[in-house]
């Protein structure tokens, strides 16, 4: 095996995910985002994009902060997305420029708790999900 040094020639991104500051973000989004970058973070994910606004801005203005702290949207973790709301998501991060959307659970409605371990289940076939998740 190469040693490391021949194989790293630069030093890898520093990425946060801003759930890991979501109290602060809330209340005051621009400090809480240069923090962040004072800190050393290059990359972000970012969480929860509510009724078109990232963290109070909307997605122009949450562009032009990441363009004006040099941060790097990398991603978007999106709990509910659904029929309703995913188009509006997308035009969002095209917008933003953000590549990745998240989604790290199913829909509520395509689960169940199991009562015996209280851990949820899917109540759906695999070829129902995909079904579900192509509308």
């Amino acid at each position: 095996m190469p040693p490391l040094d021949t194989i790293r020639t630069k030093a890898l991104p520093h990425r946060l995910i801003l759930f890991t500051c979501r109290n602060e973000i809330n209340v005051q989004p621009i400090q809480t985002l240069r923090k962040v970058k004072s800190a050393g973070y290059t990359d972000i994910e970012e969480v929860g994009n509510e009724k078109g606004q990232f963290y109070g801005m909307s997605p122009a203005e949450f562009k032009a902060a990441m363009q004006d702290l040099d941060l790097v949207p990398i991603s978007s973790h999106q709990a509910n997305p659904n029929k309703e709301n995913i188009i509006k998501i997308l035009i969002d991060f095209k917008t933003v420029e953000i590549p990745y959307l998240v989604i790290p659970s199913l829909p509520l409605k395509t689960c169940i708790i199991d009562p015996a371990t209280l851990k949820n289940r899917t109540n759906i076939d695999a070829e129902k999900m995909a079904n579900t998740l192509n509308d």
